[in-house]
């Protein structure tokens, strides 16, 4: 993380969903604490938070709050255009603290929310990382968050996880993926992963 203060601040909000206290709350003094050191022109910072912030409310199952940080995450990395090595880990992070499983009644929902994010970011990475860097960056976004539809959701999530691992560049992951899936779906069903 880039500083003590935003260690601090991090920690508060940590402290505030941690004790039962409102996401909502908590997400409004990310931004708030983001749009002043972006007003300072302390932009690692300012990401550092946007970053921490969206982990948090993703590791906690608020999937709309962590993604709406993301995205403004996505938005200050296309207005800044910091390099694609800061720039990447931090977005890759926040995929992988996307929650493992969601309630049933919710997941589709949620899953979207969650896509758009990787949409957003995978059109950053395309934008801002320029033809060398552009695309390796947008093959490992797509890798991470196929990575996760399939460890979150097995066989269930696969078609979506397929079109993400056929645009990253982890083909011994994808491969993985469909055996997995065909081991572990109903048996009338485990051809069609084959097949795919």
């Amino acid at each position: 993380m880039a500083a003590s203060g935003v260690d601090k601040a991090v920690e508060k909000v940590r402290r505030t969903v941690g004790s039962g206290g409102s996401h909502y709350e908590a997400q409004q003094m990310i931004k708030t604490i983001y749009h002043r050191h972006k007003a300072r022109r302390q932009l690692e910072e300012s990401y550092a938070v946007l970053q921490e912030g969206a982990k948090l409310q993703l590791q906690a199952k608020q999937v709309t709050c962590g993604v709406e940080l993301g995205l403004l995450l996505v938005e200050a990395f296309t207005a800044d255009q910091p390099p694609i090595d800061i720039a990447l880990p931090a977005l890759l992070s926040i995929i992988d603290s996307m929650p493992g499983s969601l309630p049933a009644a919710t997941e589709d929902a949620l899953v979207d929310e969650e896509a758009r994010l990787v949409s957003a970011a995978v059109k950053w990475a395309h934008r801002c990382g320029g033809p060398s860097a552009g695309p390796p960056a947008a093959a490992a976004l797509h890798d991470a968050y196929a990575g996760h539809l399939w460890r979150a959701y097995g066989w269930r999530r696969m078609g979506l996880a397929s079109s993400h691992f056929a645009r990253g560049a982890d083909a011994g992951a994808f491969a993985a993926a469909v055996a997995g899936c065909a081991a572990a779906a109903p048996e009338a069903e485990a051809p069609l992963f084959v097949a795919r």
